[in-house]
This record gives structure tokens, sequence and C-alpha cells, in this order.
């Protein structure tokens, strides 16, 4: 019989000197336990020790006499994340902003991780090697565990749960709030001894006898973990109602798909969806012979149209073009004489990608007219071995693609390989991939997803990317490729927006293997919710980039301390590439590691001719030691950028023969995007449209500090008044004679 218990508790400071207290006796209570109040620790934290704790001394005294037991205790921070990030909040946690859930609902994801865990049982002298760490809570009810696991030699603050909360959760019918716990929580495994009989050999005795473990394996237990107390709030629903008709305000029997931001299809009869939870819903929907209707609304307190509780959506849908694609046709094109496919339908367009999926992969394409796919559910086009053959679209637009997936490799294209050319295409519509399982990489992409090779040459992307997932880095993802391995990229812009999780470039989300990146441009908003993100592309290597220029806003949602490696141009640079002739005006945004021009850098970077836009970001570039901060470029005023000088210097750097760039309204653009071709009329050296002093004066400068060799073709055609082949002293007297009005011709 247990005759009294006492407990002391011991501390130690941050110069490692341990005080113990004096006992103190405990009481039992009516059940006869014993409690020890734990937050003494608290108490005795210093401001340094971001977590208190210690050990636990417990007496007990019986008939025998006293026994003692020893009890580690560490304080445990619980970090609960809502997967729908509207539910969260920025709070202040250890010095960093980091999020956290502010409201949770019945039915919602979070992500459970932990602070302040500690193992208790480590590798013994080499003989026991704990293999794996499992953490378990059991849910209110106690019909159900939640497991975690951790691998070897792992800390477990880096064990997470992905919880969801059960939709069924009830509520006091006078109160918005409930608890909900989580309980009974342990860690608990397994480890093992060497299997080799000699490679462990322990001295047990004063006779030195080995002892052998021979792959023993044990369990082990440990660990009473905190209770994870949730305070969720119930869900505030509506009654959501459908009107559909036609232009003429005739009703419409169309199908109506509704799904929640979790991606689950919801129920509903005649148009009707009863007691929909507060949050954001999409909704597809479509009538035989009417472009399909896609859109979102969300429901919360303030949600519009609300009338009773009810919500009601009224939804025009239009007839289809003529040759619009209506889902489920399938047509065989005509071919040439070199076989190659004529198409000028979306039915059309949507055989070819059938026969390119079943195996017949290198079959070769034209495109006859625009194609319309009406925002109809597209499979992309590669197969498991990729496209390779040419699709050439003959400066035709395909709209209204609609690619929605819970896998990778996605697009117009999923999969492209050696030797694929796609060129003289627009494209525009959406492409999502949305995913609750992991995913190490995504490769989504309006035109191509993955591109093992792929040649795309004057192609624009005007679909919409989005790639979300709750796990995983779901890597690349790209306004004309998810990832483009082997290839190149020639006068092709993306101007539609795309959001991804790592790895997302409005170019390309990865490009590599000396890829050529020439007269390229972005002018959509560029996002990565982790890291590696910049306009032209979010992760480069091996490549060579000319002529490329970023307007997209570049955004990294990080909270970490490092590593958002942001850029207006690419996000992390390695493996020695090459950057000439190329500007940003883009706002960059991240918390760290945002940059006017490059996120990273850890390599040799050959760069010539780089310019940014005052106010994009503080620095050019950041990167490892030998790098930050280390590349070359201009910095330019808004008035500097405007100005026809600039478009000169670049046309001038561009290695091209005819003019690139032209004056657009605050920046050059590319003439094929509306920029205004200077006059480039010989004598007006500076391109202000007039002849003057002004370009004697320059004219001067130039023949004073450069060779005929140095200049290009374009400089030699403005600069050779008297067109002898060079220029010289006998050209800047014509032009200043020119300009006094001495003279009205160069000839």
């Amino acid at each position: 019989m247990i005759e009294g218990v006492e407990y002391a508790i011991v501390t130690t400071n941050d110069e490692l000197k341990s005080t113990m207290s004096s006992l103190e006796a405990l009481k039992a209570d009516e059940d006869g336990t014993y409690h020890v109040d734990l937050n003494v620790f608290r108490e005795k934290k210093t401001d340094t020790t971001p977590y208190s704790g210690g050990t636990v001394i417990i007496r007990m005294k019986d008939a025998s006499g006293y026994s003692y037991r020893l009890v580690r205790v560490a304080e445990q921070r619980t970090l609960v994340v809502n997967a729908d990030d509207s539910k969260n909040s920025t709070e202040t946690l250890d010095g960093e902003e980091t999020r956290v859930a502010s409201v949770i609902n019945p039915g919602d994801t979070l992500n459970i991780s932990f602070k302040g865990m500690f193992r208790a049982v480590n590798k013994i002298s080499g003989i026991f090697n704990p293999t794996i760490y499992n953490m378990r809570y059991t849910k209110e009810d106690g019909t159900e565990n939640i497991s975690a696991n951790l691998g070897q030699y792992q800390a477990l603050d880096r064990i997470q749960y992905t919880f969801n909360v059960p939709e069924d959760v009830e509520f006091d019918s006078h109160s918005m709030t409930t608890t909900y716990s989580l309980t009974n929580g342990y860690v608990f495994g397994s480890m093992y001894s060497a299997a080799n009989p000699f490679a462990f050999l322990y001295n047990m005795t004063d006779s030195g006898v080995g002892t052998n473990f021979n792959a023993v394996t044990v369990s082990y237990t440990m660990h009473h973990l905190a209770d994870i107390d949730l305070t969720l709030t119930r869900n505030e629903t509506y009654d959501l109602k459908f009107a559909i008709s036609d232009e003429n305000g005739n009703d419409l029997d169309a199908a109506i798909i509704l799904k929640n931001d979790a991606g689950q299809t919801k129920t509903g009869e005649n148009g009707l969806y009863k007691s929909l939870k507060y949050g954001t819903y999409t909704y597809e929907i479509t009538c035989e012979g009417y472009r399909a209707v896609l859109g979102s609304l969300t429901l919360d307190a303030s949600a519009e149209q609300a009338e009773d509780g009810r919500v009601h959506q009224s939804i025009v849908m239009n007839k289809l073009a003529e040759g619009a694609w209506d889902g489920v046709t399938k047509t065989e094109p005509k071919t040439d004489e070199t076989g190659t496919y004529q198409i000028g339908t979306g039915a059309e367009l949507a055989w070819f990608g059938e026969q390119v999926n079943s195996g017949m992969n290198t079959l070769n394409a034209v495109l006859t007219a625009d194609i319309d796919l009406a925002d109809c559910a597209w499979t992309p086009m590669g197969g498991s071995s990729g496209y390779k053959g040419s699709f050439d679209g003959q400066n035709h637009t395909i709209s209204g693609l609609k690619v929605e997936t819970t896998t990778m490799k996605a697009g117009l294209f999923g999969y492209t390989n050696k030797p694929a050319k796609i060129s003289n295409l627009t494209v525009e519509g959406n492409v999502t991939l949305i995913s609750n399982a992991y995913l190490s990489s995504a490769w989504v992409g309006g035109v191509v997803g993955y591109g093992y090779y792929a040649d795309l040459t004057n192609v624009t992307n005007r679909a919409n990317v989005t790639v979300k997932t709750t796990t995983g880095n779901a890597e690349y993802t790209g306004g004309l490729a998810g990832r483009l391995m082997q290839g190149r990229l020639v006068n092709c812009t993306n101007e539609g927006n795309i959001s991804g999780v790592r790895s997302v470039g409005g170019l390309a989300g990865a490009s590599g293997n000396d890829i050529p990146i020439t007269n390229c441009s972005n002018h959509g908003s560029i996002y990565a919710s982790t890291t590696r993100v910049g306009g032209i592309c979010g992760s480069m290597m091996r490549s060579v980039m000319t002529n490329c220029y970023n307007t997209g806003s570049i955004t990294s949602g990080s909270t970490a301390a490092s590593a958002a490696y942001a850029g207006g141009i690419a996000g992390e640079v390695t493996a020695r590439p090459t950057f000439s002739n190329c500007f940003n005006v883009g706002k960059v945004t991240a918390k760290v590691n945002g940059a006017a021009l490059f996120g990273y850098v850890n390599t040799i970077t050959t760069v010539e001719h780089l310019y940014y836009l005052e106010g994009t970001a503080e620095i050019v570039n950041y990167g490892s030691s030998a790098y930050a901060g280390k590349i070359e470029a201009t910095k330019m005023t808004a008035d500097e950028m405007a100005d026809t000088m600039f478009v000169v210097d670049l046309n001038d750097n561009s290695g091209e023969t005819e003019a690139l760039f032209g004056t657009g309204e605050s920046w050059p653009m590319f003439i094929r995007e509306g920029g205004q071709k200077l006059a480039m009329e010989a004598g007006d050296i500076n391109g202000d449209g007039q002849i003057d002093k002004a370009d004697a004066d320059a004219l001067y400068v130039i023949v004073k500090t450069k060779t005929t060799d140095d200049l290009t073709v374009i400089q030699l055609r403005i600069m050779d008044l008297n067109e002898d082949g060079k220029v010289d002293s006998k050209d800047v007297s014509l032009l200043y004679a020119y300009a006094a009005g001495k003279i009205s011709s160069f000839h």
C-alpha cells in the first residue's frame, strides 16, 4: 500500500546548470490518481528558450521503503493549418510569421505539425537501432486512430498529420462552436540489431566473450502526448438554385456539375443544391448545342443574390459556333499528299488526339481554321511515349481548351518527345490540376505538360494554368511548358495567369540541357505557393536566354525564412546559363529572395545587356555567397524605359538583322506583339523620329568610340549616310550639315 507520494522538478538553464526543487507532497484524488502540475516548467522557462521542460522526480513510499521514477517533460506545441488558406491567419511564432488556422469547420482538411517534440529512444550503443517512429492519436469518438510516421534518424518535429475533420460533428443547439479532441497520443515503433553476428561484438564479461544479437527486433512505445483540442465553428449553409436559359430567356435542360473547394461533387435536384456550407464552389454547365459554362462562386456571410437563405445563380448559355466541338464527336480529317492531317474542326482535333494517344505518335498535322473546343473536357495528347510529330497551327487559335485532372502531364499536349515540333499556334482556355495525393512533379503547361523534347516556335499561350496539391512539391508548372528538358523556345509568348506549387514560370516551369530561349516574353501573373518562380523560367539550367522580357507580376507565397527564389526573369539559376538583352518590369513579391531578375544564383552566369525597372525589387539577384548580388544589370527609371533610345539599344544588341523591338506605352514591346516600329530613317541615330543636331552629336561620339566592325546591320543602315560601307567622319559631317539646313539629302 502506498503511504505517500512526493515530487520534485529539475530544470536546466542556458548555461547548462541544473536546479532541483525541494520535494513536495501530493494527494490522491477520489480515483486514487496523483497529479503533478506541469505549469511550473513554464514559470521557470527563460526568455531565450522557446519551449519549457525538464525532469520530474517522483518518490513513492510503501512498507518496503522508497522507490523513484524519473519522467522527462517537454512542452509540445501543435500547429494546425487549414488546407483552405482563406481560413488561416498569420501569427508570429518563435520570431517567424506563420500561417495557422483561425477558422475550422466540420469537413475541413487540416495539416497538423509539431514543435518541441523529442526522441526518447535513440540508437543504443550501436546495438539497437530505431528504424521508424509512428505517432498515433485517437479520434474523439474512439472509433478510429489516426497515424503518421517518420523515417530513421529524423527529428520528431518533422512528423505531420493530414486530418479530415468529420462532417457530422455535433454542436449544442445554442452554440456556434464546439471542441473536438484528438486524445491518447503516443509514439511507437521498432528497432533492431545488426544481422551480421561478427559485425558487432561487445565484450560483456571479463573473459571477453562476444554477444550475438543477430537481427533481434523489438518494439517500443514512448511518450504520452498532449491532447489536441480543435475549436470547430458550425458550418453556415445556403441553398443554391441555378436558373439556366438561352440568350432569348428560354429555359434550358442543362447538366450541372458542382464541386466544393476540395473537389468533391455535390448532389442537387432540378438545379437546387441544399445546405451548402460556406466556401468556394466551381460549376460546369453543359447542354447539347450550347457552349459549356465554367464558373465559381463563394458562399459566405456576404454572399450576393442571397434571399431568405437561398442564393440564386442565373446562367445564360450561348449556342455553339459552327465547327465547335461538342465534347463527343471525333471525325477523321483529310490528309494532303504528304500524309499531313488537315484539321479544321474540334471533332477533327479530337480524332487526331485519340490516334496520338493510341500509339500513333508520329502523325503530322496543320490547322486550317481556328478551333473552338467549347470548354469540353480535353484529354491531353501524347500518350505514354510522347508526341513526336509536327503540329503547325498556321497562325490559328485553339480556344476553349479545358483540362481538369488529378494526375501529372497536363496541357494541350501532355507529353512530347523528340523530334516534336509545335509552331504558329495560339492556345486559349484553362488547364487545372488539383490533387490531394502526394505529387513530387506535376508537369503542367498550357501547351505542353512534360516536354522531354519540344521545338516550340511562334507559339502563344493564353490559357490559365493552375496546380494545387495538399502534399508534395508538385514541381514544374508553366505557360508554354511545365518542364522542357530538350528543344527550344523561339518567338513564344505567355499571356495566361500561371499558378503552381514549385518551379513555376511564365514560359517554362523549368528548362535545361542547353535549351535556347529566344525572343520570348511573359505578360501573365506568375505565382508559386512555395519556391522557384520566374517571369520566363521558374528554374533554369544550362540554357541560353536572349532577347526576353517580363511584364507580369511574380509572387512567391512561401512563408519560410529562406528559399523563395522569386525573380523577374528566372527563379533559380544553375549549371552555367547565359542571359543576354533581357529586361523585367514586373513587380516581384516574396518574403525573402525576391529579386528583380534572378531569385537565386549558385553558378557562374554569363550576362550582358540586362535591365530592370526600379521598384520591381530591391536587388538584382540573390544567391549563394559567391554569387549573391554579383549579376550586373542596369536599373532604369520609368522615363528611361519609355525612351526610344532604349528601343534602339535593345535592337542594336539583339543580334537580329531586322528590328525586333518597337515602342510601347510604357516600355519596349516586340513588334509582333504590337510594338510600334521605329522609323529607323537614315540619320535618325536616337530613333526619336527627327533628324537634328542631337543625332549628329550622337554619331560623333559613336565614330570616336567604335569601328564599323563594332556596328550591327541595323546600325550600319542608319549611320552609313554616304553608303560607302563604313561609318566615319564623312558621315558625321553630312549629318551636321543636314541638321544645320545646309543640305536637304545625304546623296
